[in-house]
């Protein structure tokens, strides 16, 4: 029958119970379910076992077979003040329904019975999904439109006053009275007819006429001409800044598997 044992390592002794309380409700027999004590209950353990640290500790906590290394890498989790949960799983489908709940408490370590970190047996999110950051750049585009201008020319007529001068010529009737002479002394003989005379008296005035003439004219028309036309503007765009990680000394440590496009990272200019 499968049987593989599980040990989880978590920072404070209320969260190894919320795990022990967690697995039951997944249907973990509690007899599978082991809590380990904090460095003072191993301490007892070392002082009663002095030959091998530790290994009557580990072997009530979790079972026989832990090997050397393995109660090494247990005591030293202990020690720094961790808590240890063992459970014991009896098949594929309850091993992972327990891998499952003790992962929700973000354990320290979780390993089989083998030493192994399940971590190992279970591919990490990142391989599964890609994470995609899209970078996105603004580009400048420029059209054109028409914008109209109305210009008006409007006629109207206005009133100006002239004066100008003209020679008239005017006639006028004198009548007057002078001594007959041998001439009409005469013709005394007519003297006695009666008659009129008409005497025509002409008189100029001025007469006003007006002509029109065209003295100036005006054009209106448009006239079209290219011009250049500077247009400024700001563009957006998404840069990437990797940030290497570096050892306690500060410079950057080679060969950890991220590999970057130069042309993609702050501060270097693209390719031409």
């Amino acid at each position: 029958m499968f049987e593989q044992t599980l040990v989880g390592f978590y920072r404070t002794h209320s969260v190894a119970e919320e795990v022990r309380t967690r697995l039951e409700a997944e249907g973990v027999i509690p007899s599978d379910i082991s809590i380990g004590t904090e460095a003072g209950e191993l301490a007892q353990h070392e002082t009663a076992d002095t030959a091998k640290p530790a290994s009557g500790f580990w072997a009530w906590l979790f079972g026989t077979g832990v090997s050397d290394e393995q109660r090494e890498r247990y005591t030293r989790h202990l020690r720094d003040g961790s808590i240890a949960v063992s459970v014991v799983t009896r098949s594929d489908a309850e091993r992972d329904r327990a891998i499952d709940v003790m992962e929700q408490f973000e354990p320290i370590d979780i390993e089989g019975d083998d030493g192994r970190s399940v971590a190992l047996d279970t591919p990490p999110p990142s391989a599964e999904r890609d994470q995609v950051i899209p970078l996105a750049k603004e580009e400048l585009e420029i059209g054109k439109r028409q914008v109209e201008r109305r210009h008006r020319v409007r006629t109207h007529v206005v009133e100006r006053p002239v004066e100008a001068q003209v020679h008239l010529r005017d006639e006028r009737v004198i009548v007057e009275r002078r001594p007959a002479s041998a001439t009409t002394a005469a013709s005394l003989e007519s003297g006695f007819k009666e008659g009129d005379v008409e005497v025509i008296e002409r008189h100029e005035e001025p007469v006003v006429a007006k002509t029109t003439r065209a003295d100036e004219e005006v054009v209106v028309r448009t006239e079209k001409r290219d011009r250049v036309a500077a247009v400024r503007e700001t563009l957006r765009e998404t840069k990437v800044d990797v940030e290497q990680p570096r050892d306690a000394s500060g410079s950057v440590l080679k060969d950890q598997g991220v590999e970057t496009d130069a042309t993609e990272v702050v501060g270097t200019p693209p390719k031409p």
